[in-house]
């Protein structure tokens, strides 16, 4: 089975794969093989990979991704819409883990699959398609819970993150939310038991659309008015970038750029609300480019950070609180997102040859696990 995903071997996204992810994995297996002997582990990572699997095998040459003993791929898991999609997947990381759903379905639903064993009795349902489908999708929701936290998560869906007809704030967005607060989670690996202290977070999404709805775009300005009110010099950073001052001209004149900011500013949030922050070291990443022409055009924007548990955790600190450093943290990041934007990818800024030999070494290594 050919991989549904017809940009697997984009040299733009590749770039990314390269300049953005890659980089942040490795320093995330760099910090697990640092540990004493007894501590160290491998890292967990969790995509959307497709068929083609191209980011896990990317670390797996790599060596970021190391496979079992047994030559398993057990620290991977990942979504995709079929069986059929998530099997072929698997012969090509054998080992790894694969949910079958839509991911945001799956993360919204609730789980209340030990609902009738806790009532201490069987509930009667009638045995339908419609029934069993939602069984499937509560105890598909119920092992991807289970299988948190991960040291990287790569949400690369490359779908619009506010859509016309979700309810506000968007079913991604809450998706997301609920996906920060499954990473609170404590992690059980050979008897021992880990709250991990930070994570990688990759993030893609589409820009738009321009018309965005109003209550989408309130909250965009929002955040962008709050840091303006916090750091005037802000204005500044955003008449240099776009040649406007105002959060209103901004979304008129230079929506990609609103567009960027606001929803850098909504991912910063979304962490300090469930107990983490964006480490300022590196800030937030950005990596711009476009897929097709003329009407058919749109821009892809990926996003790349590391995030840190707020120390001491929410049950150790007064309700409304923030740890010390975290509202620092944040502030910092906000700045540099106003005041540096994201790298435009095309294929003259990138090291074509580069690239090529990288995806060359990758197919090599997937006809290792899947011969032609």
């Amino acid at each position: 089975m050919t991989s549904p995903f017809k940009y697997e071997n984009d040299p733009l996204k590749h770039h990314v794969r390269l300049q953005g992810w890659l980089p942040l994995c490795r320093e995330r297996h760099d910090e697990l093989s640092g540990r004493r002997v007894r501590q160290r582990r491998r890292l967990r990572y969790f995509t959307f990979c497709a068929v083609g699997a191209v980011d896990v095998l990317l670390l797996d040459v790599e060596g970021v991704i190391r496979r079992s003993s047994a030559g398993r791929f057990d620290t991977v898991y990942f979504f995709d819409r079929t069986p059929d999609l998530v099997a072929a997947t698997q012969e090509r990381i054998p080992g790894s883990k694969g949910f079958v759903g839509n991911f945001v379905q799956t993360v919204l639903s609730e789980a209340t699959g030990d609902d009738a064993s806790a009532l201490g009795g069987q509930v009667e349902v009638a045995d339908t398609e419609e029934t069993r489908n939602a069984q499937r999708q509560r105890q598909c929701r119920l092992d991807f819970e289970r299988s948190f936290p991960f040291d990287v998560i790569n949400l690369d869906l490359q779908d619009l993150i506010f859509r016309e007809r979700d309810q506000f704030p968007g079913r991604l967005l809450n998706a997301l939310r609920r996906v920060l607060e499954w990473q609170r989670r404590p992690l059980r690996w050979n008897g021992r038991e880990e709250s991990i202290q930070g994570f990688s977070l990759l993030f893609t999404t589409r820009i738009g659309p321009t018309e965005l709805r109003e209550d989408y775009a309130g909250m965009l300005m929002d955040v962008l008015e709050e840091n303006l009110r916090d750091d005037a010099g802000l204005r500044a950073e955003i008449e240099r970038r776009s040649g406007v001052r105002d959060v209103d001209a901004l979304r008129c004149e230079a929506f990609d750029t609103f567009f960027e900011i606001g929803v850098s500013k909504i991912l910063a949030k979304l962490a300090m609300e469930q107990d983490w922050y964006v480490d300022p070291v590196r800030g937030i990443r950005r990596f711009k480019f476009e897929r097709g022409t003329g009407q058919n055009g749109y821009y892809i924007l990926h996003y790349a950070m590391d995030v840190c548990r707020q120390s001491p955790p929410v049950d150790e600190r007064a309700p409304g609180a923030y740890a010390p450093g975290a509202e620092q943290a944040y502030r910092r990041v906000s700045r540099g997102v106003f005041s540096t934007g994201a790298q435009v990818v095309t294929r003259e800024s990138v090291n074509l040859e580069e690239i090529e030999a990288s995806l060359g070494r990758i197919s090599a290594r997937r006809r290792k696990y899947l011969p032609d």
